[in-house]
């Protein structure tokens, strides 16, 4: 593999032995961060991945760029896959993707949404690089708790 690229879904949302799992309720807003970090050298000019979310229990209320995006000169365009999924681009120029967060997505959990586990996804992710070559990339999962207010 000639490069590594890691996509760590959200620090609020992320999951770690001595943290217990996020809780939100319903009506209240939920943040998924992307990051990337390449080998030195091997920064993509282009990245490609899907977004999986619970439709029924959260709304998608937008997208940006994140701040490493921006810095290099790429422009994020997501497009509806599913109804319970989009697909993200992130390119435009010629410099490489710097490392650090890349892209930000909005959500809010339904007033009507059941407790209980929740997963969003990033899955079937690739990059790009300037010979042209392509890589898939690991899916990476996001989990949280709807509780009761």
């Amino acid at each position: 593999m000639r490069f590594a690229l890691l996509f760590a879904a959200l620090p609020l949302l992320a999951q770690t032995s001595a943290k217990p799992l996020l809780q939100k309720a319903p009506g209240d807003p939920v943040t998924l961060r992307i990051f990337a970090t390449s080998l030195p050298d091997r920064a993509p000019l282009e990245l490609r991945w899907e977004v999986i979310y619970p439709a029924q229990l959260m709304d998608r209320e937008g997208d940006e760029a994140g701040p490493a995006a921006v810095d290099s000169g790429k422009m994020l365009e997501c497009k509806p896959n599913k109804e319970y999924s989009f697909v993200c681009v992130l390119a435009g120029g010629k410099k490489p993707i710097a490392d650090g967060q890349i892209a930000v997505f909005h959500f809010r959990v339904r007033p009507d949404a059941t407790p209980g586990k929740v997963t969003l996804r990033v899955q079937s992710a690739s990059a790009r690089q300037k010979d042209d070559t392509e890589a898939a990339l690991k899916s990476t999962e996001s989990v949280f708790i709807i509780a009761t207010r």
